[in-house]
């Protein structure tokens, strides 16, 4: 007889007391503001406990960046009191090498130190055939929406990868084998703690790495004993229900699990009232009878990010409301696209010599080092200057010596 899992226990546990518990009426006005339900599979408890669930990719993508269309109800249809902790996009900060692959000069530290005038080499002949790589933890679960990879001037890397996970050991490849043709890659990820970096090339040497972790959170329910409890999600309406915003993961309470998101039956047939059920509308919150769809990509112009581009996902990692696939500025909030140059990226991210750039801080590493070059390439024409001088009055003494010696 095979044995039942335990997670699958608690999902038939928490499944039979949802059917046996008689729902309350939807007296709460708040119940029908929610289109999206979750399950919250609590496991019995004896006493008042502060419980911690992470939100998948359904429930954030469904969220605003604030958290402040989510609510949490009892079997009853009564508020219950919650915390949340919203982690918004960003570098991440705190990266620890594991190991790496091969090692032929600088330190591994090097590859993540955010400092691009720092390198570390690989030895691509003690990796042969096989990629030189960098297995990294990133300190936390999260889903990654951009590697940056700094190349050294002298290096000739010719391609890379990117793996990921959750253990170091089970690993899936989020981006294959390509070509470098710029320093950013960008990528939707599922939640991963473990990247593995691949390069190849023939002088594999790599000034830093940066990753940019998307939008992520948790909800942390203060629970009540002989209580069943569901979250509801992805309201239309800014309606801020949670008691305090947390700074820092709450990883000290116990973690449970959410059920698959269904639809709320509470929740309005046709909440923008254009005569459309919410199923069969291509824009469900915002009233578009005719139901234009330009590209043809499934949703409606009037909430489309971008509408003359498919776009299926609607990914918007800047939140902006202007879709990625189109985006000048993917990882800086900048509606309304300026770009006084013309170039491919927007007025918020463009820098000095047109090129992307996430932050003030990398803006000035990259700034420093053209400095610093620079002043290295004025240092050598001065002292090639100063030789040839000297060459000169040498060539000088030497002829003078020449012609006395003649004389004599």
């Amino acid at each position: 007889m095979k044995r039942i899992p335990s997670l699958a226990l608690t999902y038939i546990f928490a499944s039979f007391l949802w059917s046996t518990i008689p729902m309350a009426e939807a007296a709460n006005d708040v119940l029908s503001l929610y289109p999206q339900e979750n399950q919250i599979l609590l496991p019995p408890l004896q006493s008042p406990a502060t419980i911690r669930m992470v939100l998948d990719e359904t429930i954030l993508s469904a969220s605003d960046a604030k958290f402040s269309n989510i609510a949490i109800l009892d079997q009853e249809n009564n508020e219950a009191a919650f915390d949340v902790f919203v982690e918004d996009y960003g570098r991440v900060k705190t990266p620890k090498i594991i190991s790496v692959s091969s090692a032929k000069a600088g330190k591994t530290e090097s590859l993540i130190d955010n400092d691009v005038l720092s390198a570390f080499e690989f030895n691509e002949r003690e990796d042969r055939d096989n990629p030189s790589w960098a297995l990294i933890d990133l300190g936390q679960m999260l889903p990654i929406n951009r590697l940056t990879v700094y190349t050294s001037t002298d290096s000739r890397v010719n391609a890379m990868e990117l793996k990921g996970g959750l253990h170091p050991q089970k690993l899936k490849t989020l981006l294959s084998k390509r070509a470098i043709t710029s320093p950013h890659f960008d990528l939707n990820s599922p939640l991963v703690r473990y990247v593995r970096v691949g390069f190849w090339g023939k002088k594999v040497k790599i000034d830093d790495l940066k990753f940019i972790g998307s939008l992520n959170g948790e909800i942390y329910l203060h629970a009540q004993p002989e209580k069943r409890y569901r979250l509801l999600s992805g309201s239309p309406e800014t309606i801020v229900l949670y008691s305090k915003r947390h700074q820092e993961r709450q990883i000290q309470f116990r973690k449970v699990n959410l059920s698959r998101s269904s639809a709320n039956s509470f929740f309005s047939e046709d909440y923008d009232g254009d005569g459309l059920s919410q199923e069969n509308d291509n824009c469900p919150y915002i009233s578009n009878p005719s139901q234009s769809d330009n590209d043809n990509d499934g949703i409606g112009n009037k909430c489309d990010n971008a509408p003359q581009t498919k776009n299926y996902n609607q990914s918007d990692i800047d939140r902006d409301k202007v879709g990625d696939i189109i985006d000048n500025c993917k990882l800086e909030s900048n509606p309304d696209q300026a770009n006084m140059d013309h170039d491919e990226y927007g007025d918020a991210c463009d820098f000095a010599n047109a090129k992307e750039s996430l932050s003030h801080e990398e803006q000035s590493s990259l700034g420093l080092r053209t400095t610093l070059l620079g002043l290295l390439l004025l240092l050598v024409i001065s002292i090639i200057a100063i030789l040839q001088v000297k060459g000169v009055k040498i060539k000088k003494i030497f002829k003078r010596g020449s012609q006395k010696d003649s004389k004599k």
